[in-house]
């Protein structure tokens, strides 16, 4: 019995020893030659054709299921909006931005299609406990042995369980190649600059986009520090790919203060052809871009990088452009202000983090609006969303107590979702598009 009793736990910690040592997470798979005619790219835009008159873009925030349950009541009222009989503003959409949580809102919608995303997504990905059910999954003994291999975490796990629940395995070879292109993102945590989840940026490290899990890119989008570990991301640049460095590249190097933001990305991108970084780290998109706005400051504000839509915007074919931004972030009462008690340093170090992203968001969303403006094309609508512009104060003060959570209460998710059509009639560039597009104009 005594030896029973000692063969048991030693068997018990041999098996999760050998099973921590078989888990690991999926390593995107290398690119053997660079087509820049396939994989998912922006340029499957396509050159603009007599029907294009209308480019319309939709910069969907972050901010846990409050975001992505406004999120979605946003695109719901698009689709109600008619543009040409049988075809909607929302039919009209040409790309998708997105950060953080809304990466698996803009995700869902380019693998499921218009349709099906409007049908099923509240009950998908709106209304089910996701955070509790991954807090349980963690804390569950059965699941340490993995949690405890080197090559295995817990945006690895999350990953996982957020594949079977939602994605069952759709990679982006899953996505149709025509419009909208929709941005998905994370951070280059060595560099704090967006990594989009682009064959283009897959090409700088010799990698084949379409082989990546959608819930993989989603997770990374998502994985706030702390709460989650860093995804990692093979680079095979010094493998033959065939990858040649674009012009945009050396000419932001030579030029560090033309524009800072490309010169950032520019050192990024050049230190993926470096020995010295067989791998590259993923955070939150937040943390280059916590509303989605700096892809758009980019894209309206150069020509030549492979993000760019100046010159598509430009072409003569778009007659009005439609910028839909949802600004999600909320702030509750300032309870610390109602005690002359110091803040504990919890709260000092969020109040360190949030205030200053908060009010650099402010500025690049300026940014991006005189960008928008100074654009050549007749007609410009800056429809710009946030819980400040709704009237009701009673609504206004309960939408933005809601928390930053991956787990609301149905009510909260239908408040949130019923509030969209409120906030886009408060936008005067809305109303005007709407009043443009009933007279024909």
């Amino acid at each position: 019995m005594a030896l029973r009793g000692l063969l048991i736990p030693a068997l018990l910690a041999l098996g999760s020893v050998a099973f921590s040592s078989c888990a690991s997470f999926p390593v995107n798979p290398p690119l053997q030659e660079i087509e820049p005619e396939s994989g998912y790219r922006l340029t499957l835009l396509g050159e603009p054709g007599p029907d294009d008159e209308t480019f319309v873009i939709l910069s969907l925030s972050g901010g846990g299921t409050r975001a992505m349950a406004l999120d979605y009541g946003v695109m719901k009222e698009l689709e109600r909006v008619e543009i040409a009989p049988g075809r909607s503003l929302l039919d009209e959409v040409d790309v998708v931005t997105s950060s953080s949580s809304a990466a698996l809102v803009s995700a869902y919608y380019a693998w499921k299609g218009q349709e099906s995303f409007l049908a099923d997504f509240p009950e998908v990905a709106l209304y089910p406990d996701f955070q509790g059910t991954l807090i349980k999954k963690l804390f569950a003994p059965w699941n340490w042995p993995r949690l405890w291999s080197s090559k295995y975490s817990r945006s690895d796990y999350a990953d996982d369980l957020l594949d079977r629940a939602i994605f069952h395995g759709a990679t982006f070879a899953d996505l149709a190649r025509e419009r909208p292109v929709v941005l998905l993102a994370a951070t280059d945590m060595s560099r704090g600059v967006q990594f989009p989840f682009l064959q283009g940026t897959f090409d700088a490290i010799c990698s084949e986009l379409d082989g990546v899990r959608l819930s993989r890119a989603v997770i990374a989008s998502m994985a706030f520090s702390g709460g989650f570990a860093p995804i990692a991301l093979r680079n095979y640049s010094k493998e033959t790919c065939g990858y040649q460095r674009p012009e945009w590249i050396d000419r932001s190097l030579a030029e560090p203060l033309a524009n800072a933001r490309a010169h950032d990305l520019a050192v990024a991108w050049s230190e993926y052809e470096d020995d010295s970084r067989p791998w590259v780290h993923l955070l939150d998109s937040g943390l280059a871009d916590n509303i989605s706005v700096r892809t758009l400051s980019l894209a309206f504000g150069v020509r030549d990088e492979p993000w760019s839509l100046v010159d598509r915007i430009e072409s003569g074919a778009v007659k009005r452009l439609v910028v839909v931004l949802v600004d999600a972030r909320a702030t509750g009462e300032p309870r610390l202000d109602r005690s002359h008690k110091a803040p504990g340093i919890v709260s000092v170090m969020s109040a360190s983090a949030g205030s200053p992203m908060s009010n650099f968001s402010s500025d690049t969303i300026e940014l991006v609006r005189q960008r928008v403006e100074a654009l050549r094309v007749p007609e410009r609508y800056f429809v710009y969303l946030r819980f400040d512009g709704l009237e009701d104060e009673d609504l206004r003060r309960r939408l933005k107590s809601v928390p930053t959570s991956l787990s609301l209460p149905r009510e909260t998710v239908d408040l949130l979702v019923d509030s969209a059509p409120l906030l886009l009639e408060a936008s005067p560039d809305y109303r005007r598009l709407v009043s443009d597009l009933a007279a024909g104009r």
